[in-house]
């Protein structure tokens, strides 16, 4: 753990913009300042935004809770570079009728009035706590299917009182069906078992030739 917070001070070490996407299966919310009086909600689904366009650096560079919400396993939210921001839009611009350029301009619009709509929702005077729920909206965004699928992988095991998985199973089924970008990104970002993020990340790549981040490399960006 002490090798994970100094990759964050090292990160932190220096003034940037700071890209971060909602690795969750629901909304996240934040908290920002000494007295916890700035509050940011991140939407479900994996667009990722540019947190420092809403919230300053100094603020998030000293968050504990944006912090503990990186660190906890499964994170809440993991760290982007730039680069990696950019190849996002990239990947789904290859299969959506838009630009890079447009599919970004959408994606802030649309987080700046789920912002707009969860500070006119909060009662001013309870600050928001790190949390992972399911969102009405998240069928919206998400295959329903891919959504259940993912709720079984990340569920106790047999002998721990869970339920029986089988990996092969739940890879063939969603093999079987129209799964959208952000399905497969959800996959990828959601899934317990290293067998279905792989299947998850393969199927990127047959979107786009580029490399994509591997499962290992998500792991290690996450705790930068």
């Amino acid at each position: 753990m002490q090798n994970v917070l100094t990759e964050l001070t090292k990160y932190f070490s220096e003034e940037k913009d700071v890209y971060v996407q909602n690795v969750s299966n629901g909304i996240v919310s934040l908290a920002f300042g000494e007295k916890l009086e700035v509050g940011y909600s991140l939407p479900a689904g994996p667009n990722p935004i540019c947190l420092t366009s809403q919230v300053p650096f100094k603020l998030i560079k000293e968050s504990v809770i944006f912090r503990k919400a990186l660190l906890r396993k499964p994170p809440f939210v993991r760290l982007l570079s730039y680069e990696e921001y950019t190849q996002f839009f990239e990947r789904k611009a290859k299969v959506v009728e838009k630009s890079p350029e447009q599919l970004i301009e959408d994606a802030e619009l649309k987080q700046q009035k789920f912002a707009d709509k969860v500070m006119d929702d909060e009662p001013t005077e309870t600050p928001p706590v790190s949390s992972a729920t399911e969102p009405e909206t998240l069928d919206e965004v998400l295959t329903p299917r891919v959504i259940q699928l993912v709720n079984n992988l990340n569920q106790p095991s047999e002998e721990e009182g869970g339920i029986k998985i089988s990996i092969p199973d739940i890879v063939e089924e969603l093999d079987t069906l129209q799964l959208k970008y952000e399905d497969l990104e959800y996959v990828r970002s959601m899934g317990r078992f290293r067998t279905v993020k792989k299947w998850a990340e393969g199927k990127l790549k047959e979107v786009d030739d580029k490399s994509i981040p591997t499962t290992e490399e998500i792991e290690k960006s996450v705790n930068k």
